[in-house]
């Protein structure tokens, strides 16, 4: 099945401010047609930093860029406080990707 197939629109286009471990900010267009695998995490999050953070890293490590692209996601849902552009910045542990935190 193609996505023609589905008559499904088109996902808004990528926003952020600011974006980590990359030269060019990806676009959907650019990322058209690719493998796109999106990690969104907390860097306070217990299960993140033990999982799901490293998980994330070895597929990134595993693949061509250009056959898997992995994008991060910093959600912050708690811990408004601390979550400042100041705060630890987890891109500094990850090589894909990422917005930068608010």
């Amino acid at each position: 099945m193609t996505r023609a197939n589905l008559d499904l629109p088109q996902a808004p286009e990528l926003q952020a401010t600011r974006w980590f471990n990359t030269t060019e900010p990806p676009t959907l267009a650019a990322l058209r047609g690719r493998v796109v695998a999106l990690h969104a995490f907390q860097m306070l999050c217990p299960g993140c930093v033990t999982q799901g953070t490293p998980q994330t890293q070895r597929l990134f490590d595993a693949f061509d860029p250009q056959d898997v692209s992995v994008l991060g996601l910093h959600t912050v849902f708690e811990h408004h406080e601390v979550m400042t552009p100041e705060a630890p910045a987890p891109h500094r542990r990850l090589s894909h990707p990422q917005p930068g935190s608010p």
